[in-house]
């Protein structure tokens, strides 16, 4: 959620008022499926959904109700360490992070809305390693990216779902190939195209969405809408129709279809409105999210803290992802929106929004590493 999306917020919300009665049972029958809505044609459905939207900024604006403290077991997980800053001077709203498939050093980044179209190659310390300008694209509100391999090939997904105000018909997700570091950065200039593109639309109405993940074993790509209570998940097929698609491709309109929600994000709580005010109450809001290279682990990313969800065999996602989570504590930071897997499926990187924010590292307790830090910070705390 970009700084001038949310203080323009406020003053549309205000200039909204007068639509709020009629949104508010527009937003009703969007929600349930109400039959007269799901016979109407999609410009009369459209027509509807531009007085909900009114209603839905002053609902959007608000954040989420809050609730009591809720104890969740922690992730074994040794505490978050500085790795570095993001050293780019052209990230300024890191709004997702991905982990190179192509290198086991490198980092992919994007910027929020109103940037140029660019992906951002970042080093595992911060390290500004340049940029590739996505040709042919607008970055309207590119809110979390993926990485995947597919047919021996090593592709990015970035979703420009971004919806502060439950407003747009439409939103897309592009699929590029990973750019190509030459030695140890990228070439000045560097370009790419998308190898496809997903339109779509969610199928009860507009939705905010900044967690996006890719599940190359189903071929379909996870996304959870950021406002709802509690928070929706929904899936895309990763390749339309499954076929071959020609690059640069555009796929039909597609419907996101919800096929659960993720209730154990714990809500915010009146020690989170009294520490940190109105922010307080975005603070159970999932603002990215990623799935572990062996489809074993997924990982949640909210302005508080992060949730770790661990799959048991062969379950679907949606099973995974209804269930409580387990914790897993960070460090302070302004506006945590980037999170990923490295390629071991154990280590997390996390990092913010901001003029070079700071790029966290997680391991696994029983990693040697992360172990020995584990043990200095108890030794510490016992002095």
């Amino acid at each position: 959620m970009s700084r001038r999306i949310r203080s323009g917020a406020f003053a549309f919300a205000l200039a909204s008022g007068c639509f709020a009665a009629f949104g508010l049972a527009c937003a009703r029958d969007d929600a349930a499926g109400n039959p007269l809505l799901a016979s109407a044609s999609r410009a009369e459905r459209s027509r509807g959904r531009d007085l909900a939207a009114g209603f839905r900024a002053l609902l959007a604006i608000r954040g989420a109700a809050l609730g009591e403290e809720v104890a969740l077991p922690r992730a074994d997980y040794a505490n978050a360490r500085l790795a570095g800053s993001i050293a780019s001077p052209r990230l300024t709203e890191t709004s997702g992070l991905a982990t190179s498939r192509r290198r086991d050093d490198v980092l992919w980044a994007i910027n929020d809305s109103g940037q140029a179209p660019r992906v951002h190659a970042v080093g595992l310390d911060g390290a500004d390693l340049g940029f590739a300008t996505i040709e042919g694209v607008d970055a309207v509100d590119w809110e979390d990216l993926a990485s995947f391999e597919l047919d021996g090939r090593s592709y990015l997904l970035i979703a420009d779902t971004g919806d502060n105000l439950s407003w747009h018909e439409q939103s897309v997700l592009l699929v590029v190939e990973e750019p190509e570091l030459t030695g140890a950065t990228l070439a000045a200039g560097a370009t790419g195209k998308p190898a496809w593109r997903i339109p779509f639309h969610f199928e009860d109405g507009p939705r905010d969405c900044e967690a996006v993940a890719v599940d190359t074993e189903h071929m379909r790509v996870l996304l959870i809408a950021k406002r709802t209570e509690p928070p929706g998940l929904y899936e895309l097929p990763l390749r339309p129709n499954n076929d071959s698609i020609p690059a640069g491709a555009i796929a039909p309109d597609l419907v996101a279809r919800r096929i659960g929600d993720v209730p154990g994000i714990p809500p915010p709580t009146r020690s989170d409105v009294a520490a940190s005010r109105w922010l307080g109450r975005y603070f159970a809001m999932p603002t990215a999210f990623d799935l572990s290279a062996d489809g074993r682990s997924a990982v949640v990313l909210t302005y508080r803290e992060a949730y770790l969800y661990e799959r048991v065999a062969d379950e679907d996602w949606a099973a995974t992802l209804g269930r409580p989570p387990q914790r897993i504590e960070l460090p302070a930071m302004a506006q945590a929106e980037g999170i990923a897997f490295a390629r071991d499926g154990r280590t997390i990187f996390v990092t913010s929004e901001g003029g070079n924010p700071p790029l966290y590292r997680l391991g696994r307790l029983g990693d040697r590493a992360d172990s020995l830090s584990r043990r200095r910070e108890r030794s510490r705390s016992l002095r």
